[in-house]
Parts: structure tokens; C-alpha cells; sequence
């Protein structure tokens, strides 16, 4: 039982700073997230806070597996923050719309993979959704850059459970339009980002718990 109020207590937290990140939360009120306005930087906090939270949960459990030396607590930590970060920060413009990117960015009269942008991550989804049997548009492929966003916004953690999770929460949160109020991005964000987040970071701390401490 104390995992499952540990879940939804991770689940709020993560769902919220998630929400934050993608500006969805004005949806609900525009004075719930007009803060990151005041300055430049305001719009990196809740990146920045998902990666503290990430790093620092991964710097308390491997050292409770390995029992490191302070030097190494000292050099890990930020790398476990970075790697995080980058994570979430990469583009999540391929599955912003979870049933497929389906917009004629090119004006070519076709849909397909020419329409996309490119970023960094784009290659290895290309290569992994080709393998699957996915392309550009393709709902299938959404699920392939959410896989490898979960894996890497939680690889500190071991990142396998972020890369299942969060193409299932977004799955399910993909329900939520027509059906839910507010924007459909908010509970993509809130809820699909916010139950990858919170099964890798309650699972990490759940093994850690029970077999290193």
C-alpha cells in the first residue's frame, strides 16, 4: 500500500512539472504557468526540476547499490542531471499528435516523411519504426519516439520502465480528447508523460529498497 500512495504522489508530481514543460497547464487557468514568462530562463525551471528529481533519485540508489566514494557522488550526480535533461528536452514534435503527424508541413500535396523536421533523435526513431514496420504519420511511430523520449528522460534510472511507461500513458491519456475537459495536450502531458515518469522513478526506488538497502 505504501507504494501505491508513493505512485500517486509521484504521479502528481511528475504529471504537474510535465504539464508545466509543455505550457499545457494554461489550460486549466493561464496564470497557472504565466510565471515562465517573467524571465527567459523561467521556461528551462521545470525541465531543469524533472532532471534534478531524476538525477538525484539515481545518485541515492546506485550509490546504495554500489556504496561509491564521494568523488564519484560528486561527478555522477550532474552527469545523471545532463543526460536527464537532455532527454526531456528533445523534440517531441513527432508526437504531439499521438494518432499520427498527419500535417503537410511541405505543401507537396503528400503526407509522408518528408514533412517532418529534423532533430536529433529523428534518426534512430526512423531506423527503430522502419524495423517495425512505421513511417512518419503512422500512429505506430508515436509510440517509437515516445519509447526512446521515456528511455532517455529516465536512463539515469536504468530508463527500461520509463521506455514501456510512457508510450502506455500516453496511449491512455490519447483517450482523454473529446471525452475530458481541458485541452488534450494537458492530460497527454500531465497524465502520459506523468505515468512514464512516475513507473520508472517508483519502480527504481522499489527495487532499491528491496534488494540494496
Amino acid at each position: 500500500m505504501t507504494y501505491v500512495f508513493l505512485f500517486i504522489a509521484a504521479l502528481l508530481w511528475f504529471g504537474f512539472w510535465s504539464a508545466q514543460a509543455g505550457r499545457s497547464m494554461r489550460s486549466l487557468s493561464v496564470k497557472l504557468d504565466s510565471w515562465q514568462d517573467k524571465k527567459p530562463w523561467y521556461s528551462e525551471v521545470p525541465e531543469g526540476i524533472l532532471a534534478l528529481t531524476f538525477g538525484t533519485t539515481a545518485l541515492w540508489g546506485w550509490d546504495k547499490v554500489f556504496d561509491m566514494p564521494a568523488l564519484w557522488l560528486l561527478v555522477l550526480w550532474p552527469i545523471f542531471c545532463l543526460v536527464s535533461y537532455a532527454g526531456k528536452q528533445s523534440a517531441t514534435w513527432a508526437y504531439l499528435r499521438w494518432e499520427g503527424h498527419i500535417k503537410d508541413v511541405n505543401g507537396d500535396g503528400v503526407h509522408n516523411e518528408l514533412d517532418g523536421r529534423d532533430s536529433t533523435t529523428r534518426p534512430i526513431n526512423d531506423w527503430i519504426a522502419a524495423r517495425l514496420g512505421y513511417k512518419l504519420g503512422d500512429e505506430g511511430y508515436s509510440w517509437v519516439w515516445a519509447f526512446t523520449k521515456g528511455f532517455m528522460t529516465t536512463a539515469p534510472l536504468g530508463g527500461l520502465l520509463g521506455a514501456i511507461a510512457q508510450p502506455i500513458g500516453r496511449e491512455i491519456a490519447s483517450h482523454a480528447k473529446g471525452r475530458l475537459p481541458f485541452d488534450s495536450n494537458f492530460w497527454m502531458e500531465s497524465f502520459g508523460d506523468g505515468f512514464g515518469y512516475a513507473v520508472a522513478w517508483v519502480g527504481f526506488v522499489a527495487a532499491v529498497v528491496t534488494f540494496a538497502v
